[in-house]
């Protein structure tokens, strides 16, 4: 991780919106051999814009990089680590709003799962 958030819960909420961003370019990258995918990345990176939008300005423009390994990881696999990632806090230390946003993750792993 490569942030400055000033908690640890908004590293997270970062590290979060970077995974749902990866998931939203593998469906694009793999758009050809798994075109069932694609539904499911394009709502990660909706969701991904729903969880930035609950982020003040200073902390939205940073950025966060995750390891090329992780990027190479399927829609599915992206996904389920989002929400996996959103377990590590209370809700209460997300930015107010959250709660929508980890709603729609976990339908969008219910929708991933084989």
């Amino acid at each position: 991780m490569n942030a400055t958030a000033t908690s640890p819960a908004e590293r997270t909420w970062l590290e979060v919106i970077a995974l749902l961003v990866a998931a939203n370019d593998a469906g694009l990258r793999d758009a050809q051999s798994r075109p069932q995918d694609l539904n499911s990345a394009w709502g990660a990176g909706i969701t991904a814009a729903g969880a930035i939008a609950l982020l003040p300005d200073a902390t939205a423009r940073q950025s966060i990089s995750i390891e090329p390994a992780v990027k190479a990881l399927t829609v599915a696999e992206l996904i389920r680590a989002a929400e996996l990632a959103t377990r590590a806090h209370p809700i209460e230390d997300f930015p107010q709003g959250a709660t929508d946003i980890i709603i729609e993750i976990c339908q969008l792993v219910a929708e991933v799962r084989p």
